[in-house]
């Protein structure tokens, strides 16, 4: 049985589980913002991150985990979780919601083709194509608009290019950095910034006091979208980033789902057929992995 293989089964169930969050954070996210402005939301989650950290970290080993042994890779990043944050932001204000989707999607072609230079894998063509025929899926499933060319696209391609540099370079820390530093790194980072935001300028006049059950949704935001994070770094310090990237797509599958659970949403035929496309692309690389991990 190749080792290599197995850990990238691992790497790709424990993508299957950041998306289902992500997804739910999404929805949680698109909820309460409403109500409250952006900065405010993004301070909250990143708040409620850290606190969902405290457990982790004591039963894990203690503040032992948290040691940094390579300060550089860290601080890169933070910078590009932190990057990623606030370009996806901005890109949800300025665009259709189906054309940011679409474009963050490309942040799996990032990883692509990032992961042969940065981490000396092999990507080969099987896996290329998989990652364009779940991209076709994308496109069907979410029909992006005529406002996907204009120039502004670019801030979600840059949100999209910084989220695959963040999560190659968790797979390039594996063997030096703890999950719990690089949560911790990241968060606080986003969480002064988001701060500093706030407080030093516009955005503060938009805070309102937390109301009724607001503080609920907040914290299940944060808890969502930590356990996100928590379960993407594992899957890339897991599985070959090329391997375990594709199934980013998942989100998608989970986030038709989720509506057609919480909302009633019935999917349409577009939403069928890309859905279809996506879990097929999936499907082929999850069976040459298996085919790997028997060998």
């Amino acid at each position: 049985m190749s080792a290599l293989a197995t850990s990238s089964l691992r790497g790709i169930l424990w993508m299957l589980v950041a998306m289902g969050l992500i997804v739910l954070s999404n929805a949680t996210t698109k909820w309460i913002s409403a109500d409250y402005s952006a900065g405010q939301v993004v301070f909250f989650r990143s708040l409620f991150v850290l606190l969902f950290l405290i457990p982790i970290i004591w039963r894990s080993g203690g503040i032992a985990t948290l040691r940094v042994t390579n300060w550089r890779d860290q601080g890169l990043r933070s910078l590009f979780h932190t990057l990623t944050a606030a370009l996806i932001v901005t890109s949800v204000v300025l665009l259709p919601l189906a054309d940011v989707e679409v474009l963050l999607f490309s942040s799996i072609l990032f990883i692509a083709l990032l992961s042969g230079p940065v981490l000396g894998e092999r990507v080969g063509w099987h896996r290329m194509s998989a990652v364009l025929v779940g991209f076709i899926g994308i496109l069907i499933m979410l029909r992006p608009t005529p406002e996907l060319w204009q120039p502004v696209a670019f801030l979600a391609v840059a949100a999209a290019l910084f989220s695959a540099l963040r999560d190659v370079w968790a797979r390039k820390m594996r063997t030096t950095e703890n999950t719990n530093a690089m949560m911790m790194c990241g968060e606080t980072l986003l969480l002064v910034v988001s701060g500093l935001t706030a407080f030093t300028g516009f955005s503060v006049l938009d805070w309102k006091p937390l109301v009724g059950g607001d503080l609920f949704l907040m914290a299940l935001n944060g808890l969502a979208f930590g356990g996100a994070q928590y379960a993407l770094i594992l899957a890339f310090r897991q599985g070959e980033a090329a391997a375990v990237a594709p199934f980013r797509y998942s989100a998608a599958i989970w986030a038709v789902t989720l509506g057609y659970l919480m909302f009633g949403d019935l999917p349409d035929v577009f939403v069928l057929v890309g859905g279809s496309v996506i879990i097929a692309s999936g499907l082929y690389i999850l069976h040459r992995e298996t085919r790997g991990a028997a060998s």
